[in-house]
């Protein structure tokens, strides 16, 4: 399932790009999901020595795809994993819910992701419990995001 909360606490993956640098397997260029990810989200696929795009042609490193893309492989590879949510996309959020459906996945957000309401299905780690609606998500996500700012700015501020 896919658990949600706010903020970058220190233990979670942060830094996306160096992390996946130091973790990355070729053989995770192997894994269906991961070739899905690189095709739909960076429009390439491994040609077996490079990445290659497949509208233009071009080859570049596995270094240069999508911190998106980099992201998702992590969680597709790594279980039970904590990343910080704004690295995805909103090209990448029904990946993120496919995966969640058959392992545990906690993310932190820092922004509001444009999830599709129809397939929205997550846990609260605020409220210890499954969202109901969307829209609950939505209304727990922009209180808790603004809550820092709206604190800094109180009404008494401006009298």
């Amino acid at each position: 399932m896919l658990k949600i909360g706010y903020g970058c606490p220190d233990d979670i993956y942060f830094y996306i790009d160096l992390e996946f640098d130091t973790l990355f397997r070729m053989e995770w260029l192997e894994d269906e999901m991961n070739q899905r990810i690189l095709r739909e989200v960076d429009h390439c696929i491994y040609n077996g020595f490079r990445m290659q795009d497949l509208e233009d042609g071009y080859t570049f490193a596995i270094d240069d795809i999508s911190t998106g893309s980099k992201a998702l492989m992590l969680v597709n590879e790594l279980e039970d994993i904590q990343i910080w949510g704004t690295a995805f996309g909103d090209n990448c959020l029904n990946f993120l819910l496919q995966m969640a459906e058959k392992k545990d996945i906690t993310i932190y957000l820092q922004h509001a992701p444009g999830f599709e309401k129809e397939n929205f299905r997550a846990f609260s780690l605020l409220l210890g419990r499954e969202y109901t609606s969307y829209g609950e998500f939505l209304s727990e996500c922009i209180r808790e995001i603004t809550a820092p700012f709206a604190k800094e700015y109180e009404q008494d501020d401006y009298d």
